[in-house]
């Protein structure tokens, strides 16, 4: 078989598609590949996004004040403020006064039961 400019170019041509087809192939890979893993993250943040939202309406509920309060009043009852209890935040607290009253409850404790 001689080398001539038709078998080389024939050659040349039969590279040059094997390349193209085999390059279109593995590019095809690629995309379906690629796909694959797009779909699995869109559901992945679909599925975070309708947790936010259900983490969002139990805070909204968690943190109703009226519910707050229900709960307060249900499990705290020795713990209640009243109007008269609460500082302006213009007044600055009498810091000896709650010093004294401090030292005044801690004198009135029991003594702990020694052993």
């Amino acid at each position: 078989m001689l080398i001539t400019k038709r078998n080389v170019c024939l050659f040349l041509w039969l590279f040059i598609f094997i390349f193209v087809v085999y390059t279109l192939i593995h590019i095809s890979y690629q995309v379906q590949t690629l796909t694959k893993k797009l779909e699995t993250i869109n559901s992945k943040i679909s599925a975070e996004k309708d947790s936010i939202h259900t983490l969002n309406a139990e805070w909204a509920y968690l943190t109703n004040p009226k519910r707050i309060e229900r709960l307060s009043m249900t499990l705290l009852p020795d713990l209640h403020y009243g109007g008269d209890q609460y500082l302006a935040l213009s007044t600055k607290p009498n810091h000896k006064r709650g010093q004294t009253r401090l030292l005044t409850l801690l004198q009135k404790r029991e003594p702990a039961d020694k052993m």
